[in-house]
């Protein structure tokens, strides 16, 4: 019986530590880089059980989509680029971590109901989750969305006495 080659084994470097719980915001969330790349390789760690139990993908866009419509699109990606195809179960579970919130790249209302979804998923946890922000953009508006992260207040010095990231 041959192992499953998603399977994930556990050997080799950093094999003690297990993945701490995690916010990834993808800024551009709409856009080819996000479906072509991003989320087919977090499908794929998730198809190989290297994602955190704690994990969520928050989709950050300009473009008009609710959780579901963005969970569609993204799995229509998944389904075209993943190289290891879709798998409906391990989907349902990744989808299940896919959320979107709609905004520009200098919209303060569109930053502030971000903040408020992290900081929603930070509610209860023992351990704050890492905040992982990716920006999916033209460099042109880095600095900006680099302003309204730190304006919002998404990737504070200090959470609760413990050190951001």
């Amino acid at each position: 019986m041959a192992n499953d080659p998603h399977e994930y084994l556990g050997d080799g470097l950093g094999s003690a530590k297990k993945p701490s719980a995690c916010v990834l915001v993808i800024f551009g969330a709409s856009g080819d880089l996000t479906q072509r790349k991003l989320i087919p390789a977090l499908y794929n760690l998730a198809l190989e059980k290297r994602l955190p139990e704690r994990f969520a993908v928050v989709g950050y866009a300009r473009s008009e989509m609710t959780d579901e419509s963005f969970r569609d699109k993204m799995r229509e990606a998944v389904k075209e680029f993943s190289r290891t195809g879709l798998k409906d179960d391990v989907w349902q579970q990744f989808a299940n971590t896919l959320y979107y919130v709609r905004g520009g790249y200098d919209d303060h209302e569109g930053f502030q109901k971000l903040k408020e979804f992290v900081e929603g998923f930070d509610r209860g946890s023992r351990v704050l989750p890492a905040r992982v922000f990716y920006l999916a953009t033209p460099p042109d508006a880095y600095e900006k969305l680099i302003e309204c992260i730190a304006g919002a207040g998404l990737a504070p010095k200090e959470i609760d006495g413990a050190p951001g990231w």
